[in-house]
């Protein structure tokens, strides 16, 4: 028999459970698929929470200071040099 409860919380932001290694996981997968080069575990940590485009963003070439890319699409962050 299923247990019934009157709440369902969910830890999204990493503080009950280290979930780091897993969503780095994806971002890799994201960008391997697209022909980029992967990041670290500790690459990916210092931009969880800031949103899917942004993880992203930050290893996108072609991405100036200001955060457009060469294409002409705002992004929400800049490519650091020697990031990925």
């Amino acid at each position: 028999m299923l247990r019934q409860y009157d709440a369902y919380l969910f830890d999204l932001d990493g503080t009950l459970v280290d979930t780091a290694p897993d969503l780095g996981q994806a971002l890799n997968a994201s960008l391997r698929n697209a022909g980029f080069p992967g990041v670290t575990t500790d690459q990916a940590r210092q931009w969880i929470g800031f949103g899917a485009r942004y993880s992203l963003s930050r290893c996108q070439p072609g991405t100036s200071e200001a955060g457009t890319s060469e294409a002409g699409t705002s992004e929400a962050g800049t490519n650091e040099a020697g990031t990925c």
